[in-house]
């Protein structure tokens, strides 16, 4: 409805008003505080709004089967991390002491074990 309201505001702000009522109503957690979110943005500025439930979308240009696997190993070992936040390698803001037993240089995929932790690394076993 949010969508239609910015094409055409006139034919859809009535079941705009409708749906965010409703769901400002709803007993669902989420459902109440997205209605509750976009009845308070629409308050604030129609253009911000509109910004916010739809921006511009932006074209992908790099695609993960295009990367090299040292890339691709780099990415997930940073994932579920501040470094998607800071958009930086956690080397670039975590004091030495807090990095682990990883030590990372400024050149993709160089990655070496400290001397300090490397007593700590127990070594695999084959079968």
């Amino acid at each position: 409805a949010m969508k239609c309201f910015f094409k055409r505001p006139p034919e859809t702000q009535k079941a705009l008003g409708t749906a965010l009522a409703a769901g400002i109503t709803d007993f669902h957690q989420d459902v109440h505080d997205r209605a509750l979110f976009y009845y308070r943005v629409l308050q604030y500025d129609v253009h911000v709004a509109e910004r916010v439930v739809s921006p511009p979308k932006q074209a992908v240009s790099v695609f993960a089967d295009t990367q090299s696997s040292e890339i691709k190993d780099r990415i997930f070992d940073e994932f579920n991390s501040l470094s998607v936040i800071y958009q930086k390698p956690s080397y670039m803001f975590t004091d030495k002491e807090h990095r682990g037993p990883f030590e990372f240089s400024d050149e993709l995929g160089n990655i070496s074990i400290t001397p300090e932790a490397s007593s700590d690394i127990v070594p695999a076993q084959q079968y």
